[in-house]
């Protein structure tokens, strides 16, 4: 099952997705009204019970919003991936590294990403994103995937020059409309090993990124217990898990993200997340 956040005719709903159709969730649809419902264990088993439906939209009639509730969290980790590690000449983190993106720096699904005016150093990071979908507090490894309740692709456009700014690098990943996260979000149980998924990244069609999860530092069951080991994880809370090599500003010359282009994060199983580009308008 597939849960999508979009808009249609000024209205913001959420629906499940169905081959190339849209079931929507009204407000009658009880316990279903944000999508961090709807990823909750219990939310799918309701869902799954409305998949009877006939769509009542088409894909191709709605714009995808980012699949985040108003209550979600966003976390990304950085560098967990040695490849990764070794093209940035930094080394592997005793620990993962964790940092926060607002939802403002994020669109959906075939919006557009804005290049800002004051940077021209905008580049892409393909990522596999993991949604919280059962409360959890200083989970052990061993259970922390039972605590997922899907998954969805996410490109963290960062803004290299601005991300020097600061130590954590916060200031360079939040911009607004800079990455993209989308286009819906699988349920988990569709998804039974999100340790072996292939991800791509392509640019205009060229592949410049590609790598499994299987080849993460840290893996997704030791990202869940270590977050929560600091806080408290809601249902909707968001782990961006890392990107591969193969990043733009590691290339020779660098490779900046320009107006026209077009950037497509694919992971097995999941889907494809893609956005064009372009400047930040006056």
């Amino acid at each position: 099952m597939k849960v999508a956040r979009f808009a249609r005719n000024g209205s913001v709903s959420i629906g499940l997705v169905k081959g190339d159709g849209i079931i929507s969730l009204s407000p009658f649809d009880k316990g279903l009204s944000d999508i961090d419902e709807v990823v909750a264990a219990e939310g799918w088993a309701r869902a799954e019970k409305l998949m009877t439906r006939e769509p009542d939209l088409k894909i191709g009639d709605v714009e995808f919003l980012p699949p985040l509730s108003a209550r979600a969290r966003v976390f990304c980790v950085g560098f967990n991936y040695k490849a990764h590690v070794d093209e940035t000449g930094n080394e592997a983190p005793a620990y993962p590294t964790f940092f926060q993106r607002t939802h403002e720096s994020f669109v959906g699904n075939r919006q557009l990403l804005l290049r800002p005016k004051v940077s021209e150093r905008l580049d892409y990071e393909g990522e596999l994103a993991l949604i919280i979908g059962r409360t959890c507090h200083r989970v052990e490894e061993g259970r922390a995937l039972d605590y997922v309740g899907g998954d969805t692709c996410l490109n963290e456009g960062s803004v290299r020059d601005y991300q020097k700014h600061s130590a954590t690098g916060m200031t360079g990943k939040n911009f607004d409309s800079s990455g993209s996260i989308g286009p819906w979000i699988v349920a988990a149980t569709d998804v039974p090993h999100p340790d072996r998924l292939a991800l791509s990244t392509r640019l205009n069609g060229e592949v410049v990124q590609q790598a499994s999860t299987s080849q993460l530092i840290y893996g997704l069951p030791r990202l869940i217990s270590y977050l929560s080991s600091v806080l408290r994880l809601l249902p909707g809370d968001i782990i961006a898990t890392g990107t591969p090599a193969g990043v733009g500003s590691r290339r020779v010359p660098p490779r900046w993200l320009r107006a026209g282009d077009r950037v497509e994060v694919e992971i097995s199983g999941v889907g494809i997340l893609e956005n064009a580009v372009i400047d930040e308008p006056t």
